[in-house]
Parts: C-alpha cells; sequence; structure tokens
C-alpha cells in the first residue's frame, strides 16, 4: 500500500469530516463556512468533532478551550490560515490560559500568535497526542507552552518567550511508563526561569517520571536560570541543540539532568549527544542529585566548568571541551555557532559509544558525518573544505500556497538564492508525508510547481520544502 493509500484509508471517515472556517465580523449563528465563518474560537471548539479542521482567517481573537477529542488518524485541526492569527485575551471557560487543551486527546494547534496570558499561553492537561506546532507565545504571565499528564505530546517549531515568572516550554508530570514527549525545533529564550524544563514531579501524583522523550533541534538562550533542565526524566534523548547565554540570574547549567528534590527519582540513562553549549556563568552540563548512567558524547561545550559530573556515575565520552569560543565558530559575537573549517571540532566526535549512536544529521539535517569523522557540536561542518559559511535560510522564499483551501490544483512557488538540490512535499498535520511535488536540481531564482490535491482527503495539510540544508513550510487547506 502506498503512504498516500494509508493516508486515505486512515481518512477514510473523511466525507463526514468538515473544515471551518472562524473571521473577524463573522457570527455564531452561520455555518462556518468559508462564506459565513463563525466569530468566536470557543464556538468553533464547542462544534467540532474528530478529523475536523478550524481554519483562523487573520485577526484578534479571545482564546478558547477545547474539550473534544480527535482521533491518532483523524485529528481536530485548529489552524492559523495567514500569519496573523493573534490570540491576545482569556478563554471564556479557563480564563487564565489562552489556549486549553483539556482532556482532549489528539488535537493540533498550528500557527498562531499567543500573548498575554495571566498564566499559559497555550496549556494541554490530560490529553494524548496533542501537536503544538509553529506558534509564536510571548509574552505571557508564568509559561509560554504547559502541558501535565499529556502522553506523545509534540512541542515543535515554536517561538517561545518572554514568559515572565517561569519556562519557556514545560513538560510535566506523568500517569504511566509511556510519555514520549517530542520537544523539536523550538526557539525558547528570554524567559524567567529556563528555556525548557522536564519534570515528572512525584508531588504531582502519577508516577513521578517523564519516560521516553526526545529534545532536539531547539535553540535556547538567555533564559534567567537554565537552558535545559531535565528533572525526574529517565531515558531522555538530548541532541544537536544551540544553548547559550543562559544564567543571567543564578541556575545550575546549560543542560541539567537532576531528581525533584525529595522523590529519589533522579534523571537516570538519559543521552546527551552532539549539542554545542556556550555557558559564560553556569556549567555547560551539571549532573548531580543521584543522577547516573547518563551517555554524554559528541558535545562541543564552551564554559569555565563544562561538563560537571559531581555523582561521578555517569558515561562521558568524547566531548570537546573549552574555555573560550576562539578559533571554533564562524561568528561568536553574533551567536552564529557554525564551525569553520579549522575548528577543533571538526572530526572530533565519533560515529557511536557504548552502544549509542551518533545522529544521522546534524541541526540543519546536514548528513553526518561531512568529513573523516563525526563533528562535535549541533552542527556538521565541511571537514576543511568550505571557506564560507552557507546562505542563510532567511534567503530561501517559499510563497503562499495559491489558492489557499484548495479545491483541486494549486500554485506552489519558490525562490532560491542559489542553486540547489530541492524536495518538494506535501505533510499531514502529524508530519507524514503524503506527496511528492517535486525533487531536483535547480538553479537560483524563482520556480513554479502544481500541487494536485485531488486525491488527498479533505483537511490541513503542510508544503515542506528542503533546498540543501534550509527548509522552509507553508500550510494549506484542501477544501471539501
Amino acid at each position: 500500500m502506498t503512504r498516500l493509500a494509508l493516508l486515505c484509508t486512515l481518512f477514510s471517515h473523511s466525507a463526514a469530516a468538515a473544515t471551518y472556517h472562524v473571521a473577524p465580523g463573522g457570527s455564531d449563528a452561520g455555518p462556518g463556512s468559508a462564506d459565513a465563518p463563525w466569530a468566536t474560537l470557543q464556538h468553533a471548539a464547542d462544534e467540532v468533532a474528530a478529523g475536523d479542521t478550524v481554519l483562523v482567517h487573520d485577526g484578534t481573537y479571545r482564546g478558547f478551550q477545547i474539550e473534544t477529542s480527535g482521533t491518532a488518524g483523524a485529528p481536530i485541526v485548529f489552524l492559523a490560515a495567514g500569519a496573523n492569527v493573534v490570540v491576545n485575551d482569556e478563554n471564556p471557560v479557563r480564563g487564565d490560559h489562552h489556549i486549553n487543551v483539556e482532556g482532549a486527546d489528539y488535537v493540533v494547534i498550528e500557527g498562531f500568535r499567543v500573548r498575554d496570558a495571566a498564566v499559559a499561553g497555550i496549556r494541554i492537561v490530560i490529553a494524548r497526542g496533542v501537536v503544538v506546532r509553529d506558534n509564536v507565545v510571548g509574552p505571557n504571565g508564568r509559561w509560554g507552552i504547559f502541558t501535565g499528564f499529556a502522553p506523545e505530546v509534540q512541542i515543535i517549531d515554536n517561538v517561545t518567550y518572554g514568559s515572565g515568572v517561569e519556562h519557556g516550554i514545560y513538560v510535566s508530570n506523568s500517569d504511566g511508563p509511556d510519555d514520549d514527549p517530542v520537544v523539536r525545533g523550538n526557539h525558547s529564550y528570554d524567559n524567567g526561569r529556563n528555556g525548557i524544563q522536564f519534570n515528572g514531579d512525584c508531588w504531582a501524583g502519577g508516577d513521578g517520571t517523564l519516560d521516553g522523550g526526545v529534545i532536539e533541534n531547539n535553540v535556547v538562550h538567555d533564559n534567567t536560570n537554565k537552558g535545559l533542565s531535565i528533572i525526574s526524566a529517565p531515558g531522555v534523548l538530548i541532541r544537536n541543540n544551540v544553548i547559550y547565554e543562559n544564567g543571567h540570574s543564578g541556575g545550575a547549567g546549560g543542560i541539567h539532568l537532576v531528581d525533584e528534590p525529595g522523590c529519589g527519582l533522579p534523571t537516570d540513562d538519559a543521552i546527551v549527544v552532539n549539542n554545542t553549549i556556550v555557558e559564560p556563568r553556569i556549567a555547560g552540563i551539571r549532573i548531580n542529585d543521584g543522577a547516573s548512567d547518563n551517555v554524554v558524547f559528541n558535545n562541543l561545550v564552551v564554559s569555565g566548568n563544562p561538563i560537571a559530573d559531581e555523582e561521578g556515575l555517569s558515561d562521558i565520552g568524547t566531548n570537546l571541551m573549552r574555555s573560550s569560543t576562539a578559533g571554533l565558530f564562524f561568528d561568536a559575537g553574533a551567536f552564529d555557532y557554525r564551525l569553520v573549517p579549522e575548528s577543533d571540532a571538526i572530526d572530533a566526535g565519533v560515529a557511536s559509544f557504548l552502544g549509542h549512536a551518533a545522529p544521522a544529521v546534524d541541526i540543519t539535517d546536514a548528513p553526518r558525518p561531512a568529513g573523516a569523522a563525526h563533528d562535535a557540536g549541533a552542527y556538521e561542518g565541511a571537514g576543511g573544505t568550505t571557506t564560507a559559511p552557507p546562505a542563510p535560510t532567511a534567503a530561501l522564499e517559499l510563497h503562499p500556497v495559491a489558492p489557499n483551501p484548495v479545491a483541486g490544483a494549486a500554485a506552489v512557488g519558490f525562490t532560491l538564492p542559489e542553486a540547489s538540490v530541492v524536495r518538494l512535499t506535501v505533510h499531514d498535520l502529524l508530519g507524514r508525508e503524503v506527496a511528492v511535488i517535486a525533487s531536483a536540481a535547480l538553479p537560483a531564482g524563482d520556480h513554479r510547481f502544481t500541487l494536485d490535491a485531488d486525491e488527498l482527503p479533505a483537511g490541513a495539510y503542510v508544503v515542506r520544502l528542503v533546498a540543501d540544508a534550509h527548509v522552509a513550510a507553508r500550510r494549506f487547506v484542501r477544501a471539501d
């Protein structure tokens, strides 16, 4: 069975699923169609069923609480149609959190700008399989994105900043052993305590440990205390993150593996690999309070205290540790931590350590190794063959899908700053690739392809453009 056929099978209910619209000037008394949209997000949350998509048009909105579940194959999707869908007022059910997913499984929240919440911008509690993707969350009173008792949560490609009291992203609490949270590709900075925190927290009930987590490809910096605070989260995989300039007022480390005080459930068996950590104020990696059997290798750590294993019970492999950034990076003063060809980090890593493989790609999805051996840190250099940094991601432009929503065919255009090997694909909101639009080597300039959506079930999708090491994405909706 092809992937598209499998997707069609998973969405075999799609004749019953619906796409609704919310827009300024709409009416909750109407049908929620494109021509007669609803006015409020809360009304949409009260009306949706599994498989439905709520397409939210540019404007400023009050928040919402959803308590209706989707399914793994048919999530409920709240999707911002443009770049300026702002949620800046309390929801009418539980006002201290702007977007609150409570007791609702398999919900997707994508593309919103969420700010000025008294407590959490986006809150996910007692819910399984929720996806929070591509939102800008901040500033908010306590947390940017908060989860509690939320197994299989995915927090992907968000910006979280300005959380006044605590953390940009806070994943907490567990009822059982299969938590499996994924925090990937986020940018978390200027928060009141930590950029990203995992905390099993035995005092909140449940089993007290967050198991099986993945924290990868995040950029975390300028937080008041720590970059990553990993509390009672055994078995977490931490890789390809860039962590720098945290600890403005206290804090243990760029990455801190620890126990919740009094719980006796330390962070054991973590894998910390290929992270770039620059921390002039605090330890690069700190391991204490009973934490043991953690595996730490291929990291590039610049700090006066690079790796502090205070228990002496973890396995510290090959890491490049320095007290200065000199000679390592393209422009450390501008926080550009890509490797120069002559960097000591080039070929300084290993393919595996104690049976644990280094990641096959770096933070930009470039393959490892590029040279004779794996490099240390989040970026894989060119093994001394490149004399200039690659073109910045911002120079790559993926144009909006037009028309959107798509009834049959639509145009997908993009601009390449330089000749590139390109892959243009379509993904559902669970991240599954469902179609390939183009895969070719193309010259610099403007390009245009046709997206044929006739075989796609109704719902929300993402067009993803990969051009060499750079990535861009656009959302669209396949109309009913």
